[in-house]
Order: C-alpha cells, then structure tokens, then sequence
C-alpha cells in the first residue's frame, strides 16, 4: 500500500471513529436528564427526534468522561496510538448498548414506526457492534484489521446518517462531520 494510500485510510478511519462518536452526539452540554417514554401513548415525531437527540447527546458526554477521541496523527496509525485508544472503543460499545436499549424503548407515532425501528437496528450494528468490532484489533494494535474493519462500516455508517436526517434527529447522526 502507497504512503498516500495509507495517510487517506488513516484520515478515513480517523473520521470514521469521529462519525461514530457524532452518531450520538458530542453537542450540547446539558444537565437535563431524558427518560424514555413508558406511556402507551406514542410520541409525536418532534418529541422523538428531541427525546433521542438529548439520549445521544447524553451518551457522547458519558463516552467523553469515560476516554478521549482517538488521535491516531498525521504519520498513519501506529499500534501503540491504536492500543491507547482501545478504552475509546470499548466505551463506545458499552455506552451505545445502554443508548440503544433506551432508544429501542421510546415509543413512535405509528406513521413512521417502521422507519424508527430501522434506525434503531442501524444503531446497534453502526455504533455498538461497530466499537465492538474494532475494540478486538484496537486493544491488539492490530492495524491491518482495524483498517479491514472501518473501511466496510462506512456504507452502515452512511445509511444510519440518513436515517437519522430523515427522522428529523440532528445529534444522533453524522450530519455534522465534513464530507470527504
């Protein structure tokens, strides 16, 4: 692989760990804390997208003062800076399983059940099986397999972005990262 090659897939894989990160959240900073709905009856699709949105914002700030975004440098990724941030990733799964479990719970107005549901199936496999998946090769210093890993979740990663833009969810999604 040619040194550009490698500089574009570090900066693809960096922005990848960032979009994971944006997929739920990193906005505001807020100390309210939202519960999910237990009522029987549905939300409207304007407190859903609220409701998730400060669950998402929530997770990043607990992702946040658990460990540090990786910075993986302009040099391409070495083992040492991948194994540093292992505690990233691992957090990201835990934190994301907690955040898709309350996500899964809130209740939508039935005209676009079918459509939360989706993006509440693309978040376990975009944000929680994604960290998991690149926890293993993280805490190994594993580069060839983090690279492997990260450049088949960018098309997940794309779909639950606009999944998210479609439900009117402005924290949880990637809207807010540069495109490449």
């Amino acid at each position: 692989m040619t040194t550009n090659r490698r500089a574009l897939t570090a900066l693809s894989l960096l922005l990848l760990a960032s979009l994971g990160l944006a997929a739920c959240g990193g906005g505001d900073d807020t100390n309210a804390s939202t519960s999910t709905s237990t009522s029987a009856e549905p939300l409207t699709k304007s407190e859903l997208a609220a409701t998730a949105d400060q669950l998402c914002t929530e997770m990043s700030q607990r992702v946040s003062d658990r460990a540090e975004i990786p910075d993986f440098g302009k040099d391409g990724l070495q083992s040492d800076e991948l194994e540093a941030a292992y505690p990233f990733f691992a957090a990201r799964a835990e934190e994301g399983q907690a955040l898709v479990d309350e996500l899964d719970g809130l209740k939508p107005p039935q005209a676009i059940a079918a459509d939360w549901n989706d993006f509440v199936a693309m978040m376990q496999t975009s944000v929680v099986d994604y960290a998991n998946d690149l926890a293993a090769p993280a805490k190994a210093g594993n580069t060839h397999d983090f690279f492997e890993i990260g450049l088949e979740a960018q098309s997940g990663l794309t779909q639950l972005d606009r999944s998210a833009q479609a439900l009117g969810l402005d924290v949880c999604g990637a809207s807010s990262l540069p495109s490449s």
